[in-house]
């Protein structure tokens, strides 16, 4: 299927002192199970060589799914969101390869108004988050429709079948003897219309992130899994491993990951979650790795992106001067980035 599609979520760590999930606090989890939130109801730029251009298949089961050609993808009638697009660069010669995938699947499952949107950071090799981008969203739709309504719109509970998805393919991954010495972050956006209202549900492990701009104010929707975490440092402690330059066993620097099955017993796949109601307030989301988070705050990529879309340039445009942007910020990992207009 090639490079992207439009599917399913993930997500993490919030903001020093702005956070637009309800009560501010969406704390980590117990070592086995998810942290979940839900939102109040009421509430430079170069040439862009780094941008990508799509054809695509139109498969009535899984939805829109984008993949590497010729010509520019055009956003479906009837999408969730108003605009997207996304950007990755290797950003050589720091990196040799590329290890990040992106998935964007639009009428997720078949249903208009329901968009997938994932970023995947893969370490130790790029098998594990290319199994994600092939296979975590099917996985969701699996959950999702195990009870769906008259619509064809799950009625289960989305963040249990984000949980559950991500678990599985973690599983898989495990089973496929893919990722013992490899792992990825997920970060994951599903945007669908409920009724009147439309929410995003955003899920993730490790450090991979998820943005939103709110009257031009960041709110972070996801949670960093980083070994210096107190509570992931505690959890690490009790299930065997140790805590050592802020990496776990002196190693890693997240603490949650797909993969690395070698370690899961303390390496777990279980995301974070939480849900958001999307107002006329919000504009846009910004999903990228942690390329970077390492060189930009969440307010700067959000004001850099906003200035970028006030300017006139598309949301694969913004996506692409995005990644300039940290590559002039001596950033010196893999690059990837998506933007969702609302």
């Amino acid at each position: 299927m090639l490079l992207l599609r439009k599917a399913m979520e993930t997500d993490t760590e919030g903001p020093t002192g702005t956070n637009k999930l309800e009560h501010a606090s969406a704390s980590m989890q117990t070592p086995n199970q998810g942290a979940s939130s839900e939102s109040k109801e009421n509430e430079d730029d170069t040439d862009a060589a780094t941008s990508l251009y799509f054809s695509s298949i139109y498969d009535y089961t899984v939805g829109m799914i984008w993949g590497v050609g010729n010509e520019e993808f055009q956003v479906p009638a009837e999408s969730a969101v108003l605009d997207y697009g996304f950007a990755q660069d290797v950003n050589a010669p720091h990196r040799k390869s590329q290890e990040d995938t992106v998935s964007i699947v639009d009428h997720f499952g078949g249903v208009p108004k329901q968009a997938f949107f994932a970023v995947y950071d893969g370490h130790g090799g790029r098998s594990c988050s290319e199994y994600c981008e092939n296979h975590l969203h099917l996985n969701l739709m699996s959950a999702l429709m195990k009870s769906p309504d008259e619509d064809g719109i799950a009625a289960v509970n989305v963040r249990d079948a984000l949980t559950a998805a991500y678990l599985k393919t973690d599983e898989q991954i495990g089973e496929a003897r893919l990722g013992f010495n490899c792992g990825t972050t997920a970060v994951t956006c599903l945007i669908r219309q409920e009724d009147d209202k439309k929410y995003v549900y955003t899920s993730n492990v490790g450090d991979s992130r998820a943005v939103i701009s709110h009257n031009g104010k960041a709110f972070r929707l996801s949670r960093d899994h980083k070994a210096s975490d107190p509570d992931e440092t505690q959890r690490l402690k009790a299930a065997g491993a140790f805590v050592m330059n802020k990496r776990v066993n002196g190693v890693l620097a997240i603490s949650r990951a797909l993969g690395h099955s070698g370690e899961k017993a303390f390496l777990i796949g279980t995301p974070f979650t939480s849900k958001t109601l999307l107002d006329e307030d919000d504009e846009f989301l910004i999903l990228a790795c942690d390329g970077v988070w390492d060189v930009m705050g969440d307010q700067d990529a959000v004001d850099f992106i906003r200035t970028k879309l006030k300017d006139g340039m598309s949301a694969s445009e913004a996506s692409s001067a995005l990644v300039l942007q940290s590559i002039s910020r001596h950033s010196r990992d893999n690059l990837s980035v998506i933007v969702v207009r609302f």
